[in-house]
C-alpha cells in the first residue's frame, strides 16, 4: 500500500480516481494535498454540565455555527477546541484511501488540526472537517483561507468501497454549505419544487429529504437491474 507521490497524484486526479474542488495544482506537494481552511465553524457553548459521551451523542447540543467574514478570523484559546471544515470538497475513488495530517509549522504553535479522525476511506465524496485545538501557550488568531493541513493519498491492496452515512459529509451538520449538490439531487430524482422549498427551508429537513432521494434512486437502481436480469 504505497503513499502516493505529486506525479501518482496527478495522474490519478487525471484519470478521475481523485478529484478536489477546487483544484490548484501549485497545491500539490512531493506526497500530499494542502488544503484552505474555510469560513465556517462550531464553537463549544460555555458550558458547565457533563456531555455524556455515547454512540448518539450529537455535538450540535453543545456547539454553534459560526460564520467568519472576509478578512476576519477565528481565535482559539490555548486548550480551546473548534470544529472547523476545508474549502475544498475530496472525492477518493475505489482502491484509495487519505490521511488528513496537519503542517509543522502550525503544529510549532501548538495547533492540531484534527482530534483522533485523519482516516478517510474509499468512496469519501466531502469537505473534511477539522477538529482544531490550541494545545500551545497563546491565543491563536486562525484565518480562513490559509493553508492549514494536507491531504496523503494511499493505494490500497483490493478495491473496497465506502458507501457509508458519513460519504458525502463528515458529519452530516454541514450539509448547508453542500446547497448546490443537494439541489442538482433533489432535480435528478423529480422532487417538484414545492418539496424542494420546503426541505432547502430547514437544514435537519435536508438531511432527512437527502436520506429519502438516494433512498429512492437506491430502490430505482435496484428495480432496474432486477428487471434486467430477468429478462435475460
Amino acid at each position: 500500500m504505497a503513499v502516493l507521490g505529486r506525479q501518482a497524484i496527478l495522474q490519478a486526479i487525471d484519470d478521475g480516481l481523485i478529484a478536489i474542488t477546487p483544484f490548484n495544482a501549485d497545491h500539490v506537494g512531493p506526497a500530499s494535498v494542502d488544503l484552505t481552511l474555510g469560513s465556517t465553524f462550531r464553537v463549544f457553548r460555555k458550558v458547565h454540565e457533563v456531555i455524556e459521551v455515547r454512540d448518539h451523542t450529537d455535538y450540535r447540543e453543545c456547539t454553534d455555527k459560526l460564520e467568519i467574514p472576509d478578512g476576519g478570523h477565528i481565535l482559539i484559546m490555548p486548550g480551546e477546541t473548534v470544529l472547523g471544515i476545508t474549502r475544498e470538497r475530496v472525492r477518493l475513488g475505489p482502491g484509495l484511501c487519505g490521511w488528513l495530517e496537519g503542517r509543522s509549522r502550525f503544529a510549532r504553535l501548538g495547533l492540531m488540526v484534527h482530534i483522533s479522525a485523519p482516516f478517510m476511506g474509499p468512496g469519501i465524496d466531502s469537505q473534511q472537517v477539522l477538529e482544531m485545538s490550541n494545545f500551545g501557550p497563546a491565543p491563536l488568531a486562525v484565518v480562513p483561507g490559509t493553508l492549514i493541513c494536507q491531504f496523503i493519498f494511499q493505494r490500497m491492496d483490493g478495491e473496497e468501497h465506502y458507501a457509508g452515512p458519513l460519504r458525502w459529509a463528515k458529519p452530516e451538520q454541514f450539509l448547508e454549505i453542500f446547497f448546490c449538490f443537494s439541489f442538482d439531487l433533489a432535480i435528478t430524482c423529480g422532487v417538484s419544487h414545492a418539496e424542494q422549498g420546503k426541505a432547502f427551508g430547514d437544514l435537519f429537513v435536508v438531511q432527512e429529504a437527502l436520506i429519502r432521494l438516494i433512498q429512492r434512486a437506491t430502490r430505482e437502481l435496484a428495480r432496474a437491474g432486477g428487471a434486467g436480469t430477468s429478462s435475460a
